[in-house]
């Protein structure tokens, strides 16, 4: 059951859906175009017809030309927002040792016997 939820998972990822809908919108187009030329070859379909498909088909491939546009721009979003994120942690994982270390560097000069400015007294 495990393995299915992984496959699902990583089938239900915006990098997924993004490849899913750029084939689709590289694809739909071209065999709409197919097909009207499958049914003008063949005379199943006259002139005005097959005008009043190509402006419809036109139509569509700019608006699927725009949609392609899209989701190539979520997906550079959603990449740049991933690149961000994983900088983002490293960060904070290299200011949580900087932090371990100035802590450690406070307590070794605290405990200095050559500070005297050390407000805190150590425990013998």
């Amino acid at each position: 059951m495990l393995n299915i939820y992984k496959k699902f998972k990583k089938f239900n990822s915006v990098p997924t859906h993004v490849s899913a809908w750029a084939i689709a919108a590289q694809a739909l187009p071209v065999i709409a175009l197919a097909v009207l030329g499958f049914f003008y070859l063949f005379d199943l379909a006259d002139a005005v017809h097959v005008v009043w498909l190509l402006v419809a088909t036109i139509t569509a491939m700019v608006a699927v030309t725009w949609w392609w546009w899209v989701i190539y721009a979520i997906r550079d979003v959603h990449s740049l927002m991933k690149n961000t994120n994983d900088t983002f942690n490293s960060i904070a994982k290299e200011l949580k040792v900087v932090q371990k270390d100035m802590k450690e560097l406070r307590d070794l000069t605290a405990n200095d016997p050559r500070n005297k400015n050390s407000k805190t007294k150590t425990i013998k």
